[in-house]
């Protein structure tokens, strides 16, 4: 992952692709088609998103983005996240679950 300049995912179909989550975490842009919950992870700050089977707007934006100048541990570090962040994320999520908006 780290070699590439950019990580390209031009998919019909995805889910939550977690070669996307590794390719933002080493520090590469990511253009990728905007199907699943690619649009969820990449924004115009970690790439292009393009539409499905459409090849001429996959070039461009592939184009654009090998052009753009970034800093991969600036993308990389907003990726990261410690074990004491995601504790308290998902303790945060269990009481919203649980209590809803009351203690």
């Amino acid at each position: 992952m780290h070699a590439c300049n950019v990580f390209c995912l031009p998919s019909l179909n995805e889910g939550c692709p977690n070669v996307v989550i590794e390719a933002l975490s080493a520090g590469r842009l990511v253009v990728a088609s905007s199907v699943g919950a690619i649009p969820d992870l990449v924004d115009q700050s970690r790439g292009e998103l393009t539409p499905p089977q459409n090849p001429d707007a996959l070039a461009a934006a592939l184009e654009r983005t090998l052009n753009r100048e970034w800093r991969d541990d600036a993308l990389s570090a907003s990726m990261q996240r410690g074990w004491d962040t995601v504790a308290q994320e998902t303790l945060a999520v269990c009481q919203t679950a649980l209590f809803g908006g009351r203690r």
